[in-house]
């Protein structure tokens, strides 16, 4: 008669996966796809962060660029507090937040007039261009300060730093620009960009 021996395949037990062998693979593998999702995380937040840089960049050459090149064909500017409190021409050392440039033409005659200002949009601002050239005023006039907030933006969005104005006076109808940029309109501003540079009208 044949017996049969109870005692186990050695081979299939050298083959098979103990409890604690298979808690620890997939401890090590949990560890590593944290690793990578971390890393994944990480690299899409630079990524992110990278591109809300490059349009902080792109907004402050924009404004540098079309706000440089309106100061400097005007042959006069006005700097007034505030778009809608136009009771004060501010002196040299001042700031404010509505810039208006006049053009004139060989004959002394006004023959363009544009403006800057700054609109509260929360904790940000909006930046606002408004242009006779555009039919928003006659040369040599401002807009009603009624017309708050209907003229295009310049750029999305504008944090000053501190409480001090964006245009700042200078001698002989020089001005400092100064103001942060965020990444979205209305939106928080989250990385900004910090932008300083000076623009000079003619003497």
């Amino acid at each position: 008669m044949r017996r049969h021996s109870t005692r186990p395949d050695r081979s299939r037990a050298a083959a098979a996966f103990t409890l604690v062998e298979l808690l620890v693979a997939m401890g090590i593998a949990g560890l590593v796809l944290a690793a990578v999702a971390t890393h994944l995380i990480e690299s899409s937040t630079l990524g992110l962060k990278t591109a809300h840089t490059l349009e902080h960049v792109r907004n402050s050459r924009q404004l540098v660029a079309e706000l440089s090149a309106d100061i400097r064909a005007a042959q006069f500017a006005v700097l007034y507090p505030e778009f809608d409190d136009r009771s004060t021409e501010l002196v040299s050392g001042q700031t404010g937040n509505y810039l208006v440039l006049h053009r004139m033409d060989a004959s002394g005659a006004i023959v363009s007039t544009v403006g800057y200002y700054l609109q509260a949009s929360g904790s940000v601002w909006q930046l606002r261009r408004h242009d006779s050239a555009a039919g928003h005023s006659a040369a040599g006039a401002m807009p009603a300060a009624g017309t708050l907030g209907t003229h295009p933006i310049a750029t999305r969005v504008v944090q000053l730093p501190g409480s001090t104005g964006l245009f700042t006076r200078l001698r002989e109808n020089g001005y400092i620009v100064r103001g942060q940029f965020g990444r979205a309109e209305g939106a928080s501003l989250g990385r900004n960009h910090y932008v300083h540079f000076a623009a000079c009208t003619r003497s």
